[in-house]
C-alpha cells in the first residue's frame, strides 16, 4: 500500500513539475516587471473588455487584446478615437495617433500566438 502512495505522490510531483515548465516555456513573460505572466494570461483570457489594462509602468498604460487575425488594429483605432484621437497611420509594430498638434504613438506586441500587448504613453 504504502509503495503505491509513493508511486502516486512522485508522478503528481512529476505532472506538476512538468506542467510548470512547459508554461514557462511557452508563455512569454510579462512586459510589466510587477506583474507575472501568469496574471497577464489570467486577465486576457477571463476579461470581457475589448482592451484590457494590465497596469502602468512609468509613462505608459499597458493593456492586452485578441489578436483575431489582426482585428486587433481597429479596436486600437477606436480606443483612441473615444479619446478624441484621429489616426495617421502604422510604421511597423508603431500606430501613430494625433490630437490637437499632440503626436502619440503607441506600440504592439504580439505576445503568444492568440494576444497582442499594446504599450500606450500615459495620455490623460
Amino acid at each position: 500500500m504504502n509503495r503505491k502512495l509513493m508511486i502516486r505522490m512522485v508522478s503528481l510531483g512529476l505532472i506538476i513539475c512538468m506542467g510548470y515548465l512547459i508554461f514557462n516555456l511557452f508563455v512569454p513573460q510579462s512586459p510589466i516587471k510587477s506583474i507575472s505572466n501568469t496574471e497577464v494570461l489570467t486577465k486576457a483570457i477571463f476579461s470581457d473588455k475589448v482592451l484590457t489594462p494590465l497596469g502602468d509602468e512609468g509613462e505608459y498604460t499597458y493593456y492586452i487584446t485578441k489578436h483575431e487575425n489582426g482585428a486587433f488594429k481597429q479596436k486600437v483605432i477606436d480606443f483612441m478615437m473615444s479619446k478624441d484621437y484621429s489616426f495617421l497611420t502604422q510604421e511597423g509594430s508603431g500606430l501613430f495617433f494625433e490630437k490637437e498638434d499632440k503626436e502619440v504613438v503607441l506600440t504592439t506586441q504580439m505576445w503568444t500566438r492568440k494576444y497582442v500587448i499594446l504599450k500606450v504613453p500615459n495620455i490623460d
